[in-house]
């Protein structure tokens, strides 16, 4: 998981499973084994480094949500809307204004 949070940092657009497996030099079959060995999935990791990323082109880019929902790999900005809400039970727009404070 440390190496595809690695490569997910890295990366200028979130990849896909199949091509954050090929950056690691493995399958997508064996990157799924190694995170099952982990106890987590290519999903688990990809929302945190997600969250992580998210904080931080809002917060401190003060990046507008379009583009940090492309860099994000989200279709559009209800997508990482609706995904916040979802990982912190708040809208984006209570934390920035819990953030600034």
């Amino acid at each position: 998981a440390l190496r595809l949070r690695g490569v997910l940092l890295g990366s200028a657009v979130m990849p896909r499973l199949d091509e954050a497996a090929a950056k690691l030099n493995m399958s997508p079959r064996s990157l799924r084994r190694h995170l099952q060995a982990e106890s987590t999935c290519f999903q688990e990791v990809l929302d945190e480094v997600r969250y992580v990323l998210m904080q931080e082109y809002l917060l401190e880019r003060a990046m507008p949500l379009s583009k940090t929902a492309a860099l994000l790999g989200f279709s559009h900005a209800d997508a990482l809307r609706r995904a916040f809400k979802h990982w912190t039970g708040t809208t984006i727009g209570e934390f920035q204004s819990l953030a600034n404070r």
